[in-house]
């Protein structure tokens, strides 16, 4: 059938029982291979690996996620990599004469692309590679992704030589050797392709492996590469993305197929001619409802009205083991409980607000102590009303229908986890009840009634209250993903970031008036997922060149908040430009929430 068969093996990491503590020079769980005996240990298990197989035709071995090292013995990884899968490729050919390698350049950064690009030039012999993927989970590919996402042309000029676009990359691959597109079709966060415009709560609830689906957005994403490479084969991790793998791959079989053609024929397949064009419909929706203000958008309830006409219409030999047209009408039933349990949210921090303004601002300490703990009264006692489980019955059937086809959906115990600024406000006023201080319960009960205050109020990285080309100058949206356990607001869970080669994290504020005098506030936070990418986490920030403080490391407990006065001559005229800066060892800058405030 002309079917090859290959195995994805990380370059430098032997099996536990072989690996040695002092082996590892801080990348993760991987050893280092310029040391000898880590570098023996790879080889001797790869041995021992490929020779248990009977039969192997490619070996792909990607530059990091997983791998790699960015110690000093071994940077410029690429160079360091490309000698050692070189060794573990001549290792698999004693045992498989037949055997290629698949290289990736996953992690590298826009020297080390070049670093790779060059060391390939200057091989005689390029028959025993078989292609560089170019690959999710670099730091190149991550700029690649915002110009596929938002503009028509890969080599924008804005951007210079560090951009290094696959119509680039290409350019610089030798002739002899194949690119391969090696898209992230899996993830809708933290990936190659995120979900720019997502809300940072659907995000955070949905995590980044969701049931989701993005036709268009991917026949956009292939028409805008493919042209430069000579193949492709996606990164699926399972069932949930299942609608993205056929998109992808009918693609590969006809370019110029339609996406909605593409996504009316999985349809057809799969619930038969009268059902497909209701599935199809909400395919749309679903797709669209993402990429829109997810409280206010019509797409749910159009998804939700055409999922119900896709089980009146389901033929009944189709409606046993369908997990594809469950998991379709379950995504539609928990965005409707996740919106819904948003606005249960927000009306009952509404009476807490109200409570609260009712208070007068200079009343006795034992007042405002009595009216903050009514307040978090409340916050508990809708916590507790809302519940954590979802009142629609048929979402646990469904997720138990596909639970037997082995598909697990967490999303519904994390949405079930959802109360908006509930548990903050709970946190935030206990502890000022706490401190007993006058001034804190005061500070308190103003935030609580409005934390957005300010003559400029900035919710970093949220796609609609901090867009880029708005205040934000550069950098790139994240979404926090694993802040479950931590009372936070929900303006905290999104943040904007600068990493590695990019400039400084830079926002501009205007309006400022030069006869008043100005305070910038900040929250940060480094959420533990990245400190490892982060190195020290260790950042400085200026306003109009103007330092504002300097080397200060990010907490990863919790969010923390900072106030700077902002001297005059940091804004000679109406506006500043703000900019986070890395500092040390750091490798990046970021910020949650910025304020600008009168004194």
């Amino acid at each position: 059938m002309g079917l090859m068969y290959g195995v994805w093996i990380p370059a430098n990491d032997p099996p536990m029982a072989r690996h040695r503590p002092e082996w590892n020079r801080g990348w993760r769980e991987y050893v280092c291979p310029s040391i000898p005996a880590a570098r023996e240990a790879i080889l001797r298990s790869r041995a021992e690996y490929v020779s248990r197989i009977p039969h192997l035709d490619i070996l792909f071995v990607p530059s990091a996620d997983d791998g790699g090292c960015w110690c000093a013995d071994c940077v410029p990884w690429s160079e360091t990599y490309l000698g050692l899968v070189r060794q573990q490729w001549e290792i698999a050919r004693r045992y498989h004469p037949n055997v290629r390698v698949m290289l990736s350049n996953q992690a590298l950064t826009h020297d080390e692309n070049l670093v790779l690009c060059d060391r390939l030039r200057e091989l005689e012999d390029t028959a025993w590679i078989a292609g560089v993927a170019f690959a999710p989970g670099s730091n190149e590919v991550f700029r690649h992704a915002r110009l596929t996402e938002e503009w028509s042309s890969f080599d924008r000029p804005d951007f210079g030589d560090e951009v290094l676009s696959v119509k680039t990359f290409r350019r610089n691959l030798p002739a002899s050797i194949d690119l391969y597109l090696y898209p992230d079709i899996t993830h809708s966060l933290r990936c190659q392709y995120p979900i720019w415009e997502i809300d940072p709560l659907v995000g955070h609830a949905y995590h980044r492996d969701p049931v989701f689906f993005r036709p268009t957005h991917f026949h956009r994403v292939y028409g805008l590469t493919a042209p430069f490479a000579d193949g492709s084969f996606p990164y699926s991790e399972g069932m949930y993305d299942n609608l993205n793998q056929i998109v992808w791959l009918e693609l590969g079989n006809d370019p110029q197929k339609a996406p909605h053609q593409i996504v009316y024929d999985y349809w057809r397949w799969y619930v038969g001619d009268a059902a497909a064009p209701f599935a199809a419909a909400a395919t749309d929706s679903l797709e669209e409802s993402w990429r829109s203000d997810f409280l206010t958008t019509t797409e749910i309830d159009r998804a939700a009205r055409n999922t119900f006409e896709l089980c009146q219409h389901l033929p009944r030999n189709r409606e046993r083991g369908n997990w594809r047209a469950d998991i379709l009408r379950l995504r539609v039933l928990t965005d409707e409980w996740l919106r819904e349990r948003i606005d249960q949210a927000e009306g009952i921090e509404k009476r807490i607000v109200t409570q609260l303004k009712e208070v007068d601002s200079d009343t006795d300490a034992q007042s405002l102590k009595r009216a903050l703990h009514h307040a978090a009264e409340i916050a508990r006692g809708g916590i507790a009303e809302m519940g954590s489980e979802p009142h629609d019955p048929e979402i646990p059937h469904l997720a138990q229908r596909v639970g037997a086809e082995g598909l697990d959906i967490p999303a519904i115990e994390r949405i079930g986890e959802v109360v908006g600024n509930l548990r903050w406000i709970t946190r935030t006023l206990d502890d000022a009840i706490a401190s007993i201080e006058i001034e804190s319960m005061r500070r308190a009960r103003i935030d609580v009634i409005d934390y957005e205050r300010g003559t400029v109020y900035i919710d970093c990285g949220h796609p609609r209250r901090d867009p880029l080309g708005g205040p934000r100058l550069n950098g790139r949206t994240f979404i926090t993903l694993d802040t479950e356990d931590l009372d936070v607001r929900s303006s905290q869970i999104s943040f904007a970031m600068t990493y590695a080669d990019d400039e400084p994290l830079s926002y501009r504020l205007t309006g400022l008036d030069r006869t008043r005098e100005y305070c910038i506030h900040v929250t940060y936070y480094l959420p533990p997922y990245l400190r490892r990418w982060c190195q020290s986490g260790e950042q400085r920030l200026e306003a109009g060149g103007i330092p504002l403080h300097g080397p200060l490391r990010l907490q990863s407990d919790r969010p923390t908040h900072h106030e700077f006065p902002l001297p005059k001559e940091a804004y000679p005229t109406d506006e500043t430009v703000l900019r986070f800066i890395p500092t040390g060892e750091s490798r990046a800058a970021m910020v949650s929430e910025i304020w600008l405030r009168e004194r």
